[in-house]
């Protein structure tokens, strides 16, 4: 390679997000992992709106430990099912945030509670 000629190579593709039940007994938990961002959020919004459809429930939690990128298209769509629960009277709240993330949802008025 010489000094004119770029660098051409494979960048490794980013983990996909994904949204798991991990638990339904008092409050609903969802497990969002991986990387959430413009590419993505419709899937994940979906993936959360349907787990919380499915279940009905009367409390939600979001466990953000495993969310290892969050860009503000994200940060949208976990704003607008926060507001969605919030308007249908089911309290909810994140959890675990990686320190990247919790800086995100300091710096973003979403309303959240954020419990480490």
């Amino acid at each position: 390679m010489t000094a004119t000629q770029p660098w051409v190579g494979r960048l490794a593709e980013p983990p996909p997000a994904s949204v798991t039940v991990i638990g339904t007994t008092g409050a609903l938990i969802l497990a969002v992992a991986g990387e959430l961002d413009a590419s993505n959020r419709v899937e994940v919004h979906d993936a959360l709106h349907d787990a919380i459809a499915a279940h009905a429930p009367r409390h939600v939690v979001i466990d953000l430990a495993g969310l290892g990128f969050c860009d503000l298209a994200g940060m949208r769509v976990l704003a607008g099912i926060l507001r969605q629960l919030t308007a249908d009277g089911v309290p909810c709240h994140m959890r675990s945030p990686q320190p990247h993330v919790a800086r995100l949802l300091r710096l973003i008025p979403t309303g959240a509670v954020v419990v480490r």
